[in-house]
């Protein structure tokens, strides 16, 4: 896809760089971020899937983050739960100028 073609096709943009609805492409790249970030997002605790999203990351690397110990979490018999308070400070302790280090 040429230019950014998935956002286009989630906000519903024609070829030609407008929206196909008429709203201007600010308002709907900041609706689609919305929607997407209050879905479960909101909860103070993740699971491992919610924590991979709300990092840009796959469940695949945040169990190896897991494995090594270098991702804060809570342990409930065999369930993982992230802490999102935790995870923001842990995240800005290990960003180097705004990019996740792992």
């Amino acid at each position: 896809m040429r230019n950014g073609g998935i956002e286009r096709m989630v906000a519903g943009w024609r070829d030609d760089g407008t929206a196909r609805h008429g709203a201007p492409p600010e308002r709907v790249k900041e609706r689609c971020m919305t929607t997407t970030m209050t879905t479960k997002t909101d909860a103070r605790y993740f699971t491992v899937a919610t924590v991979a999203t709300y990092l840009g990351r796959t469940p695949k690397a945040i169990y190896r983050l897991l494995d090594r110990g270098e991702i804060p979490h809570i342990r409930i018999g065999r369930r993982v739960q992230f802490d999102r308070e935790r995870i923001d400070r842990w995240m800005e302790r290990h960003s180097k100028r705004g990019a996740l280090v792992a």
